[in-house]
């Protein structure tokens, strides 16, 4: 007997949807009740499971992301960028829309197709900080957090987010290390000057980049689903088992061996 997978109603997305993620302010590590409340409050395991989920779902055509100033770790930000990453091996387009360009909004844009930006943009590419820390006789501390940290060890730390931050944005937009040095170490603020130096792909409003994105897909109608709606998409509805790739149809086998070829 064949087991049919039915969706229901609110589980139901169109053909050719573009799945739309707003990313800004706190990004917590798992999902609670209270964040099930709050919709201002993003997790970290739904972010990835819409995307894998986007990744594999056939009715899925590309993912637009708004990008706001964000209130989380680099750790996170690692980890959206490696989803942004896993989804676009699948031939699918990422494009993103940064409202204002700050580090942390730049780093996650940057492992998208494209990058858009508003001409009123305001630009800032420099001044890495840790969350909340403040200095103090020789220590910073965070007052949401039970520990100080030296002067030098934070600096240490500031640094090499730096680097970690000039390595990965280079590598993802073709220029060199000293290329984005130079460009941060200027502290231009004008958007039209990303624009010119090919640090974004376009100067363009909301509404432009969704006519942008009707004719990438060939639709004339573009239909936007929300995170919200389509996190209640449930994996198993795409033939994905507790977060699993689907299985081949046919079974593969992997044979490994050592020793030298003989003809």
């Amino acid at each position: 007997m064949i087991k049919t997978k039915l969706a229901l109603p609110w589980e139901r997305v169109q053909h050719g949807s573009v799945l739309k993620i707003i990313l800004q302010g706190r990004i917590s590590d798992q999902l609670s009740s209270t964040l099930l409340c709050d919709p201002n409050v993003l997790s970290l395991p739904e972010i990835c499971d819409n995307f894998l989920k986007a990744t594999y779902d056939p009715r899925i055509s590309a993912v637009y992301l708004h990008i706001h100033t964000l209130k989380c770790g680099w750790a996170k930000l690692d980890e959206i960028r490696r989803q942004i990453s896993n989804f676009r091996k699948s031939g699918k387009m990422v494009v993103a829309y940064l409202p204002s360009i700050r580090p942390k909004q730049y780093y996650i844009a940057c492992a998208c197709d494209e990058i858009f930006a508003p001409p009123v943009a305001a630009v800032r590419l420099s001044g890495f900080t840790v969350n909340n820390y403040s200095f103090g006789r020789g220590y910073y501390h965070n007052p949401y957090d039970d520990f100080e940290v030296s002067r030098e060890a934070l600096t240490a730390l500031l640094d090499n987010i730096h680097s970690n931050w000039v390595d990965k944005v280079s590598t993802a937009i073709g220029k060199r290390r000293e290329e984005v040095e130079n460009f941060i170490v200027k502290g231009l603020y004008e958007v039209d000057t990303l624009k010119e130096e090919g640090f974004i792909s376009s100067l363009a409003y909301n509404d432009e980049i969704v006519t942008l994105l009707k004719g990438r897909l060939g639709v004339k109608s573009l239909s936007l689903i929300s995170f919200t709606k389509y996190s209640n998409v449930r994996k198993w509805t795409l033939g994905l088992a507790d977060g699993k790739i689907p299985m081949a149809k046919e079974p593969i086998a992997i044979i490994r061996a050592s020793g030298k070829w003989t003809h």
